[in-house]
């Protein structure tokens, strides 16, 4: 029977673009995705512990209990965790150290064992662990390889393997998990019977003893699980592993992030954009088109080259930013392009629809970030993925897995185009890179038609569909905002390749749009805008509006079986509304209605317990709480309008609720 892997957020996160590990906060590992960042998840269960032996030998102490004390961090911004664990009635300390090669698909697990009592004591390390393939528990073999004292698991052509070097081993067993011949209770006592190979649903267990260890002093203990697609490559993989020293690749690993992190310039404060068009690097930016009257239109965004939410002068700061910073990194998928969420930790969906998938919504956000800080290479990856991905109608599915494949999804968004749209254009404009344009301008041409062709004739707006929380099916202002964003991108794209005509329809539907949202999305009585207008609605709230006086109708689906509710408008106060301003600056950020509109937003959505913001009224996903997106979402808002101490100060409430190891969540 297979396993459920159960809801939880890492605790930490490691990888190298192909794979991607996590780690609970008492270092048990959680998640192996390899080959790709999303796929396929591998783990059953991975644990270590440690056995004394002697005259009276005790039962084997697994580290991850709950009878270890400890704490886990970042070394500094390296994908390097260390986590420690500590029992005073046993008096042994341990230092557990997780990273994963830059180059190499390894995950090393490096143990530093500390004898606290006033004996010598010797001492056995024991590992238990259990794959389940291609996420799966059929057609695996697991064995013992002698001549590198290896446990290899395979299933068609993944082969994961794990080893010790420089460690005799003491003991082994295989058979097959949740059943009798399961090693987990005897390895636990100490036990392995020495069966070398099973069939289907693999476990094994696998000792290797450290010897004597005097009075508090030391042993340094080094795991490897290496992955490839057959036994040579995989053992190629360990020979080369030990023939360093752990010390070794550890030091690869953190040069890697050192000088990855170090390659650009992270500056302090957010500043007013260069006067003479440089980027970071003093390379000329892409200069913008002005308007058909030569000069240039309000409604274009220009490129915000300088944004960065980053005090120079606070370290916790920067380092959160260099942190995040990692993170994106780790997310992406170095061969595609293709980025992700978060790693999946909710593989059942028991809690949530997944998030190990890549959204060109968030890809682009991401893109963002990323092309701010000055990682180009790595933003423009992302949009080679978005255009290779492109239906051929000029939409994206709602999400893909990182090879392009479609992933599980509910319902297309309008707002995914026109964010990738307007990310085509702030790439380019950032960069001047005349070949990436000649690339993306296919996919560009098709967006933008795809977008004109999905604007309602009532309204102006775009058409109903998913809104970017994806849980409301409606004419959302966020929606309408990224169309009016990507259109506008996709004009002055269009102006630099020389398709006139083209430049001046997306960009009249651009101010359509605009006229849309002023004249339809406006909500004087609440001084912000409606979250949408429009929306599709079960039967109870439909009742529920004609009972109140509200204007509602009924409709059919596509096939005409079946009747439709809706409703005329979604008051709701929703934090969405900022993309107004960024990153789609539909409105100035001192538009007099932006202005009552971010005091609504603080007003209704503000946390007066707790502080941040949430993200629309009456939102219950995950018990309703503020988000660490929102918030900084608003304190960006905040800081294009010239308030520094305000952004500063909910960039500060995000820092104080990350995780201990200093991840947003």
């Amino acid at each position: 029977m297979r396993r459920k892997l159960l809801p939880l957020m890492p605790g930490a996160v490691i990888g190298n673009g192909r794979m991607l590990a996590t780690i609970k906060g008492n270092g048990e590992l959680y998640r192996l995705f390899w080959p790709h960042i999303d796929q396929v998840q591998h783990l059953g269960q991975l644990i270590a512990g440690i056995r004394e032996t002697g005259p009276s030998p005790g039962m084997v102490q697994w580290l991850h209990d709950a009878a270890w004390n400890g704490e886990q961090r970042y070394l500094d911004e390296n994908a390097l965790v260390f986590t420690t664990r500590r029992r005073d009635d046993l008096a042994l300390a341990v230092e557990q150290a997780d990273f994963i090669l830059p180059e190499d698909d390894v995950l090393v697990r490096h143990y530093q064992v500390q004898n606290l009592a006033g004996h010598a004591r010797n001492m056995q390390m024991v590992v238990y662990c259990t794959f389940l393939i291609d996420e799966s528990a059929l057609y695996d073999t697991m064995y013992i390889h002698f001549p590198q004292q290896a446990l290899i698991q395979f299933r068609r052509n993944i082969f994961l393997a794990l080893n010790a070097p420089g460690y005799p081993l003491a003991g082994y067993h295989t058979g097959r998990r949740d059943t009798p011949g399961d090693p987990l209770a005897a390895a636990s006592r100490g036990e392995f019977f020495g069966n070398s190979s099973t069939l289907r649903a693999g476990a094994g267990a696998m000792a290797w003893n450290l010897g004597e260890i005097a009075p508090g002093e030391s042993r340094q203990f080094t795991l490897y699980l290496a992955a490839a697609s057959g036994e040579r490559d995989v053992l190629q993989i360990l020979s080369r592993m030990a023939g360093e020293t752990a010390n070794h690749w550890q030091k690869i690993t953190v040069e890697f992030w050192e000088q990855w992190l170090g390659r650009p310039s992270v500056t302090a404060g957010i500043q007013n954009e260069n006067p003479d068009n440089r980027s970071e690097k003093g390379e000329h930016r892409a200069e913008v088109p002005a308007g058909n009257d030569g000069e240039e239109p309000d409604h274009i965004p220009r490129p915000q080259a300088n944004i960065e939410i980053v005090p120079s002068d606070k370290d916790d700061e920067e380092r959160a930013c260099r942190r995040s910073l990692m993170v994106l990194k780790l997310l992406s998928n170095r061969d595609t392009g293709g980025n992700i969420a978060a790693p999946e930790f909710d593989p059942f969906y028991m809690a949530c629809g997944g998030y190990g998938y890549c959204w060109p919504r968030d890809g682009m956000y991401t893109a963002l970030a990323l092309d701010q800080a000055g990682y180009h290479q790595e933003a423009r990856d992302f949009y080679l993925f978005a255009a290779r991905v492109q239906n051929a109608d000029g939409s994206w599915q709602q999400r893909y897995f990182t090879n392009g494949c479609w992933a599980p999804t509910w319902g297309q968004q309008i707002d995914q185009v026109g964010a990738v749209l307007w990310g085509y254009h702030h790439h380019f404009a950032l960069t001047g890179d005349r070949d990436f344009l000649a690339e993306i301008w296919p996919s560009a041409d098709l967006g933008a038609g795809y977008l004109v062709d999905h604007l309602s004739e009532k309204n102006g707006l775009p058409q109903p569909g998913l809104d970017l929380w994806e849980d409301n099916f409606a004419q959302s202002t966020y929606a309408a905002a990224a169309v009016y964003g990507g259109l506008v991108g996709a004009s002055l794209l269009a102006e630099i390749k020389g398709e006139a005509e083209k430049a001046d329809r997306w960009r009249r539907a651009a101010s359509g749009i605009k006229e849309s949202i002023i004249a339809h999305l406006w909500n004087p009585d609440r001084q912000c805008f409606y979250r949408a207008i429009n929306r599709q609605v079960g039967c109870y709230d439909y009742q529920c509006a004609l009972d109140r006086g509200d204007y509602a109708w009924t409709g059919k689906e596509p096939s005409g079986l079946y009747e439709t509710f809706w409703v005329e408008k979604d008051t709701r106060i929703d934090a969405a509304v900022l993309g107004l301003v960024f990153p789609f600056t539909v409105l100035k950020p001192d538009d007099p209605r932006m202005n009552a509109a971010i005091g609504t937003l603080e007003q209704v959505l503000g946390n007066k317990q707790v502080g941040g913001l949430h993200r629309y009224e009456g939102d219950n996903y995950a018990g309703g709480n503020p988000w660490v997106l929102t918030t900084l979402w608003l304190g960006i808002v905040r800081a294009l309008r010239g308030e520094r101490e305000a952004a500063r100060a909910l960039y500060r409430w995000a820092l104080d609720n990350a995780s201990p190891t200093g991840l947003l969540p």
